[in-house]
């Protein structure tokens, strides 16, 4: 059995996790939208990119029976802008934006739309 304080900071990880946030350190972020993310989430996901250099403003947002069907959004960072619309919100095709401010060749990188998996 697990001491509390471990359990407590395994509930965290998988906490920030679902939410779509991946980890983040030195100005890299990655948010994948899911359909059960609710507008609060949504709310904290544009305080975080903030917080990270980064203007996000959501251009759609549409919902279903409490569920995220079509998202668009506008995201503007030091390296540009971009925008990324979906009809079909799932989570069996990863949605969202990548950040990383230095990348290996210097110059501040971003992806914004369909998220294809990369090896960690």
């Amino acid at each position: 059995m697990l001491p509390a304080l471990l359990r407590s900071s395994a509930t965290v990880v998988v906490l920030i996790l679902s939410s779509g946030l991946s980890a983040q350190s030195k100005g890299n972020m990655e948010v994948v939208f899911t359909p059960d993310m609710d507008r609060t989430t949504l709310t904290r996901i544009q305080e975080d990119a903030k917080a990270n250099g980064l203007e996000l403003t959501y251009t759609r947002v549409e919902q279903m029976n409490g569920s995220i069907t079509a998202l668009g959004f506008v995201l503007k960072t030091k390296a540009g802008m971009g925008t990324a619309e979906t009809e079909e919100l799932s989570a069996d095709k990863p949605f969202g934006f990548r950040y990383d401010p230095k990348p290996s060749d210097g110059d501040a990188a971003f992806t914004v739309g369909s998220l294809k998996t990369t090896a960690r």
